[in-house]
């Protein structure tokens, strides 16, 4: 069979040109959670705009056996009960074959057992508690590395190579702040580096001069975070306000334009950018170049007028990879798709996605950014072997 190349504004996704009788019908509808309204309505959004890219490409070159593919969205808002009854939604009215979300690992957790009991295959592009693939759920699969893979690989060049000697947390409270605080303060601390204290905010917080204050009493070199864009905003802004001088590393949305334009916004002439410095853990940055994801950059900035974040390119990573496990599996149903995704070998703008037994993805490039002159550049990359 051979392999048709997608182009819309650039060459994107490989789709097999035979389709198959099982797949011909009425449109193939898949489910996303996301939080489209709240403190991380920046970063669901965006993750729904990858995803739709990814349809409308896969689609354009002739959809999965001459089937369409239908995103159904719905908002999570990042709580777990908001969160599952979409899926309740989704699953039962909707007929999805295949879920995508829900963002906040609290929010995939509680998923997570609704598509189990559904038998719906369940992927995630963001979450990164560990936890959430030690729970042997067959239907669940991250395409995405852990705070602890992201740890393991960065934490003790942080120490070496950024500085990082007596260091602090200052985390959102959920299960993505306490996982980067366990396993970046492991990583840290087994490289050689002190950590001092761990703050914790509400997601609804922006104003945190308190923490910073005490931070800065405790005389820390640098500060590990894990920030939405509203937090990550407020924190660089803030930790100038009141004398802070640290650097700022960690997991969130410190690659994001909406961060650029958040934390920079009103400077005076010559006065330093509040973006400067700041290194980031991320899985996927739009300054890395080659022909994928240069294409998904020109895309993205013809549709979106910016460019795409990680949490875009995430949507459009699982969308494409549940898409391509339709079109292997030869029809759409979930028991068959499920199968198929456990023999992904998916070729994407940050590498080859492959799941191993307990359905975390591998064998991709993760990095370590250095946020300069309005822009994050690659300071380390690494490859994410199989756990």
């Amino acid at each position: 069979m051979k392999r048709l190349v997608a182009s819309c504004a650039g060459t994107l996704v490989s789709l097999l040109l035979a389709g198959t009788a099982a797949l011909a019908g009425e449109t193939i509808k898949i489910g996303i959670i996301q939080p489209l309204t709240g403190a991380t309505a920046f970063e669901g959004n965006a993750v729904v705009n990858g995803a739709r890219m990814a349809m409308e490409e896969w689609n354009a070159a002739g959809g999965l056996g001459g089937r369409t593919i239908e995103l159904v969205v719905e908002d999570g808002q990042c709580v777990p009960p908001k969160s599952v009854s979409a899926a309740e939604k989704l699953i039962v009215r909707d007929k999805v074959v295949g879920l995508l979300g829900a963002f906040c690992s609290s929010s995939t957790a509680a998923v997570m057992p609704v598509a189990k009991q559904y038998k719906v295959p369940h992927i995630t592009g963001v979450s990164t508690s560990p936890p959430l693939t030690e729970q042997g759920n067959e239907w669940f699969f991250r395409a995405q590395a852990t705070s602890s893979l992201m740890a393991k690989a960065f934490g003790p060049i942080l120490v070496k190579d950024v500085g990082v000697k007596k260091a602090a947390f200052l985390v959102v409270n959920d299960d993505f702040g306490r996982a980067v605080v366990k396993e970046f303060g492991d990583a840290i601390k087994a490289a050689g580096a002190q950590v001092l204290a761990t703050e914790i905010y509400d997601r609804k917080e922006t104003d945190l001069t308190s923490y910073l204050t005490k931070l800065r009493s405790l005389g820390v070199d640098s500060i590990g975070t894990a920030a939405y864009a509203s937090h990550g905003i407020a924190m660089s802004k803030q930790a100038k306000e009141v004398g802070l001088k640290a650097t700022i590393f960690g997991e969130g949305a410190w690659t994001t334009e909406a961060f650029f334009k958040g934390a920079d916004a009103e400077l005076r002439p010559g006065q330093p950018r509040n973006s400067d410095n700041i290194y980031a853990i991320v899985e996927y940055v739009y300054t890395v170049s080659n022909p994928l994801n240069n294409a998904f950059v020109k895309k993205h900035l013809e549709l979106h007028k910016e460019n795409p974040s990680k949490y875009a390119a995430a949507g459009w990573l699982i969308m494409s990879i549940m898409a391509d496990a339709i079109k292997r599996a030869g029809k759409a149903e979930p028991a068959a798709i499920r199968e198929a995704l456990e023999k992904t070998d998916f070729n994407s703008f940050t590498g080859n996605y492959r799941f191993n037994e307990k359905h975390q993805a591998y064998n991709f490039d993760v990095y370590l950014t250095k946020n300069e002159g309005g822009k994050p550049n690659v300071f380390k990359a690494s490859k994410i072997e199989r756990p």
